[in-house]
């Protein structure tokens, strides 16, 4: 795929109010409507370490007595039209585009690039006296 081209054509393409459009509190907003949890509701926005930090901040929660349940950890995906024509401008893509299979190679002195991925995980955390509960 011809990235220069594709982040040329995204761009162009994309509204002014295309980022607002995608509110990060909103995986959090959900999962609390869904399962009538009450409590604190926070999104981290710390990037890669963001899951990271959202179930530190649950733990620390439950220690100081916040809550007794917490929710915690993350989702995220940078495919799509902004997240690569951003890092196709920054030049941080592979483009190794005839061998996909060896492009991504972190460790590699030979790398020439990163490959988007996406993922997501939630942690249930509890304190002892809450699971000594049940």
């Amino acid at each position: 795929m011809d990235w220069g081209r594709w982040a040329e054509v995204a761009f162009g393409k994309m509204g002014a109010m295309r980022e607002l459009e995608q509110e990060p509190n909103m995986p959090a907003a959900h999962i609390a409507m869904l399962t009538g949890a009450r409590g604190p509701t926070r999104s981290c926005l710390t990037a890669c370490a963001a899951s990271t930090q959202a179930v530190g901040e649950a733990m620390m929660m439950i220690r100081r007595g916040d809550a007794d349940v917490m929710i915690a950890g993350g989702a995220h995906s940078m495919i799509h039209p902004l997240g690569l024509t951003g890092f196709n401008r920054l030049t941080a893509l592979s483009t190794r585009n005839d061998s996909p299979e060896t492009a991504s190679r972190p460790f590699s002195a030979s790398r020439d690039g990163f490959i988007l991925g996406e993922g997501a995980a939630i942690v249930i955390l509890e304190s002892l006296s809450s699971a000594k509960k049940r």
